[in-house]
């Protein structure tokens, strides 16, 4: 075969390399679905703060070399951060309006 060459231990030319971005992707899913679901306190805080644990998590594996999602594991941060915040804000309209 003329003009292929392997470039690496994969099909095709692709290099195989073990990439564990994981924590990254799971801080952007988790952070999406806790800012959408805010508005109920106990999920929004539990959501909050898992995304924003994967996205440090995630962070420190861009940081290693061992990922290469940075900005999936920074959006995820920033996401959990203000799904934490909004879920504050709907808890302090919630508790103020029963008074």
């Amino acid at each position: 075969m003329a003009g292929y060459t392997s470039g690496g231990g994969g099909a095709h030319g692709v290099t195989m390399h073990s990439e564990r971005g994981g924590m990254g992707t799971s801080a952007l899913v988790v952070g999406v679905i806790g800012v959408l679901m805010s508005w109920y306190w106990p999920a929004g805080l539990v959501l909050g703060v898992l995304a924003v644990v994967f996205g440090v998590a995630g962070r420190k594996r861009v940081a290693r070399g061992e990922a290469a999602n940075a900005g999936a594991a920074q959006a995820g941060l920033i996401l959990g951060a203000v799904g934490l915040v909004l879920t504050a804000v709907f808890a302090a309209l919630i508790i103020s309006a029963a008074m």
